[in-house]
């Protein structure tokens, strides 16, 4: 069966096309993994060496002497094996048929709609794997050749935490308290890592919580309350109710766990993989996103399937999660 649409999502057009759609923005994505930090791969396969996790100063190394090898820390991943998106849309038949009459730019567009639906469904995905790696470990749904769904598991390691002094909630804690607890998460963060940004993220009760505080506070503070967010010194907490659905625990799951504040030194060590994609049309180009046209028998028509392997890469030691409401 001949291909139809072969003209519109070869990569180069494609590329040209998906700059001009409207960008796409996830908290994740744009905060902790934003472009700066994404990697086109061009192995199928993550190995520990191209992780490189942390940034440290190394000490001098004497004239006439061997160089100083980069250190490894002490994860145990040593090798990761992305899986991959890939979301389809089916075009029947008598839909092709209808399309006949179709001027060129009709058809484009018609296709490029698609297009943009899979891209959409992409970025979410990858916004979920972000998510999950904040905690220090993937745990996500995994379709299995027989249809099943399995858990894809990658372990980073334990992200940090710190005891909070007062919950911020409690009788009798003030707006210094959070100063103070945040400033403790940034100087655990700062004890393995050489971060230098920090931002973090709370629920709409934390946000609450915080500004009960600060209207109560008799003294000006170096906390700034917005719409969405709250600055503490040079700390920006984002407030968000932002959720995926997980395949495997059959249930929405949380960005931030109730009752709980992160705090993420972003500048140091996180990475988020577009590894080599397993198409030939693609040329197995690492690549953020692709979409590739599958003639299909019965029923007769085409799939267009949306293609990425995604792999975020946090710092573990680079993030703090502490309980911080009672």
């Amino acid at each position: 069966m001949p291909k139809h649409f072969s003209k519109f999502l070869n990569p180069r057009a494609l590329v040209g096309d998906l700059n001009k759609m409207p960008p796409l923005h996830t908290p994740i994505l744009d905060l902790v993994y934003p472009e700066s930090v994404q990697v086109n791969h061009p192995f199928s396969t993550i190995g520990y060496e191209d992780i490189g996790t942390g940034i440290k100063n190394i000490p001098l190394v004497s004239r006439g002497a061997s160089s100083y090898a980069m250190p490894l820390d002490g994860t145990k991943l040593r090798f990761i094996e992305p899986q991959n998106l890939t979301p389809s849309h089916f075009i029947g038949a008598n839909k092709l048929n209808d399309m006949k009459s179709f001027s060129e730019g009709q058809q484009k567009q018609y296709i490029l709609n698609k297009v943009d639906q899979l891209r959409r469904t992409v970025r979410a995905s990858k916004e979920a794997l972000a998510i999950q790696s904040l905690t220090g470990k993937i745990e996500y749904g995994v379709r299995n050749a027989e249809g099943v769904i399995e858990k894809y598991t990658v372990d980073f390691g334990n992200t940090k935490t710190t005891t909070i002094s007062k919950k911020w909630d409690a009788g009798g804690a003030k707006a210094s308290n959070v100063i103070k607890d945040v400033g403790a998460m940034v100087a655990e963060i700062k004890s393995g890592s050489n971060a230098t940004k920090f931002i973090g993220f709370i629920d709409f009760d934390t946000y609450a919580a915080i500004v009960d505080l600060v209207n109560n506070a008799s003294q000006k503070l170096p906390i700034t309350v917005s719409e969405d967010a709250i600055i503490i010194g040079a700390v920006t907490l984002y407030v968000t109710a932002a959720t995926y659905y997980d395949y495997v625990a059959k249930a929405n799951k949380p960005l931030i766990a109730a009752k709980n504040v992160m705090v993420i030194g972003v500048d140091d060590g996180f990475k988020f993989f577009n590894c080599a994609l397993d198409s030939l049309e693609a040329d197995f180009a690492g690549i953020p996103f692709g979409v590739r046209e599958v003639p299909k028998d019965d029923p007769e028509g085409v799939d267009l399937i949306g293609m990425a392997r995604p792999m975020p890469i946090p710092n573990v030691n680079a993030i703090c999660v502490s309980t911080c409401l009672s």
